[in-house]
Order: C-alpha cells, then sequence, then structure tokens
C-alpha cells in the first residue's frame, strides 16, 4: 500500500509524516539550520501522539522551503531493509511574509583592503500592516546598518549597510537579524551578507558534481594564492571542513605554490545531498579570505525524465 502522509504548514516550513512498514523505526530531521528547529521540534512530537492513537510507525521530518515556485526530492533513510532509501518528490508555491531584493543571501565577491563597501536591501512585505523592529547584528567587521520605512509605502522596508575599510584580509561575514513585529507569530528576518577582503585564497575546480556509485567518490583540489602574495601556504596552516561522509588530505603541490586536497566524499553523502541544494566546503587561510567549493549531486537520468514529463 503506499505510504500514509500528513502535511503541515507553519511559518514557512513544511512538516509532513510518514508511515514506514516495519518494526524499527527512527526519527530523522533534515535542515535542521533554522533558527525555529525547536519549536518545530514541538510541532512534529504532536503529530508523533496524534499518529500514535493509530499505532503507526513514524518517521518525522522537516524541510525548510524557500520562496517561489518549489520542486524538491527528500531525502529519507528508514530502518526498513527492504526499503531503506527512498526520494519523495514534493511541488508546490511557497510564500514567505517578505521578499528581500536583491537576495537574503548575498555573496558580494571581492572588496579591496582599505576599500569602503556598501549595499542596500529593499524589504518588501507580502502581507498587509507589516511592521519591523530595530535589526541586531553580528559582523565580523565593523559595519553601519540602518532600516527605514519607505515613504508612501505601508509594506514596504529600505535596509542599508555599509562596511568600514579594512586594512587587512580575510572573510567578511554579516549577519543582519530583523524583528517581526507585526503579523505576530513570525520569525525574524535574517539577511546575511558574505564578501572575501584582499587576498584571497583561489580553489580549482570550484564546483563540483558527483554522481552516487555505490562506492566513494574522490576528486582533486587544487588551492593556491595570487603570485603577489606573501603569505605561505602549507598543510599544517591549512584549516579543512569537517563535514560527515567527507575525508580530506593535504600535500604539497610538486613544483607549484599550492596546495592538492584529495577529497573522498562516501557512497550514503553522496545519496543524502539533495539534487537541488548545494554544499559549500570552506577552505581557511590565517591572512587571506576563505576558498570555497560548491559540492552538488547529479541529477539522475529517471529524475531528468520525469521533470521533462
Amino acid at each position: 500500500s503506499s505510504p500514509f502522509l500528513i502535511f503541515i504548514t507553519h511559518k514557512q516550513y513544511l512538516l509532513f509524516a510518514l508511515r514506514f512498514f516495519s518494526h524499527e523505526t527512527h526519527t530523522t530531521f533534515l535542515n535542521e539550520r533554522s533558527p525555529d528547529f525547536v519549536k518545530m521540534h514541538v510541532v512534529c512530537l504532536e503529530v508523533i501522539l496524534e499518529l500514535a492513537v493509530f499505532d503507526f510507525n513514524t518517521a518525522i521530518l522537516a524541510y525548510h522551503l524557500g520562496c517561489g515556485c518549489l520542486r524538491q526530492a527528500v531525502y529519507v533513510e528508514s530502518s526498513d531493509p527492504g526499503n531503506r532509501f527512498l526520494n519523495l518528490f514534493v511541488a508546490g508555491n511557497a510564500v514567505p511574509l517578505l521578499t528581500v531584493t536583491p537576495s537574503r543571501h548575498l555573496q558580494a565577491g571581492h572588496i579591496e583592503t582599505n576599500t569602503a563597501w556598501s549595499q542596500s536591501f529593499r524589504l518588501t512585505g507580502n502581507v498587509a500592516g507589516l511592521s519591523l523592529g530595530d535589526p541586531k547584528v553580528e559582523s565580523s567587521h565593523a559595519v553601519k546598518v540602518s532600516l527605514a520605512r519607505i515613504p508612501n509605502s505601508d509594506h514596504a522596508y529600505r535596509l542599508d549597510l555599509a562596511l568600514a575599510p579594512s586594512r587587512a584580509s580575510g572573510d567578511f561575514r554579516c549577519l543582519v537579524r530583523v524583528p517581526v513585529i507585526a503579523p505576530e507569530g513570525h520569525p525574524d528576518v535574517d539577511v546575511v551578507v558574505q564578501a572575501g577582503i584582499g587576498t584571497s585564497l583561489q580553489a580549482f575546480p570550484s564546483v563540483l558534481t558527483l554522481e552516487s556509485s555505490g562506492k566513494p567518490v574522490v576528486r582533486v583540489i587544487r588551492l593556491r594564492l595570487p603570485k603577489s602574495a606573501a603569505i605561505d601556504l602549507t598543510p599544517d596552516k591549512l584549516k579543512l571542513p569537517e563535514v560527515e561522509g567527507v575525508e580530506l588530505a593535504v600535500t604539497l603541490e610538486r613544483g607549484m605554490r599550492g596546495l592538492v586536497v584529495r577529497a573522498s566524499f562516501s557512497d550514503e553523502f553522496v545519496r543524502r545531498l539533495q539534487t537541488t541544494e548545494e554544499l559549500t566546503l570552506e577552505f581557511e587561510l590565517p591572512g587571506a579570505a576563505s576558498a570555497e567549493v560548491r559540492v552538488s549531486r547529479a541529477v539522475p537520468a529517471t529524475e531528468e525524465i520525469k521533470e521533462r514529463d
């Protein structure tokens, strides 16, 4: 028989319960980065209690919905030996409380040292009566942030962010958290800005596409600095990302001023990776902006056919 599904929407999150026909199932949570994850956990427990009346063996998953049209493959793992791995396809349209332009997560690229930088954001509400509070800022560098309602508009705000000049190279990371006063019950709106300042560590390639093959997938990444950089690039100074299912080994690159990273991705890691999401591996070096490698999963041929259909 087909799985038993219950759908619940809660603060732009989709919670659904899936029945597994086995004696032992465990609970799996996806995308736990959400600040509302604890609240969502309570909702999940309520769903478990409701289903317990019917004696269902249930696994609960929490998945964060973005805005706009959504077509997402959700990966599920259960303890059912006959159907341990399962992909659920979710389609729909998510309407956020407000829209942030140019983006809620802005990659500002490269900023020269001793150079000021600024950016404005427009926060437009999709519901009437939107009211926002004073923003709270967490930043790696000195910034000035201001929020003001746009004249002649009762549902749009302008958020201005200005970065002071920095003499040192490194990573610029800034989180602006804007409280929602009205409508009540909504979480804060986060605006994230990232950039590299000054000398930057570079990764080749910067994008990896992996395909599940039943065995570990190995890729080679080369890290280099500009020729003008007065920084020693050695394995002991490099800080590697720590990701479950990913093993990294670093050696000096012969004849070149760089490093070679051998990355081994377990098949389980590849299968867990959503076909519509990217994982970022960040390689950090003191005195330089970090290098990032984006990792994604290749779309299987069967899923490509479904997309065309």
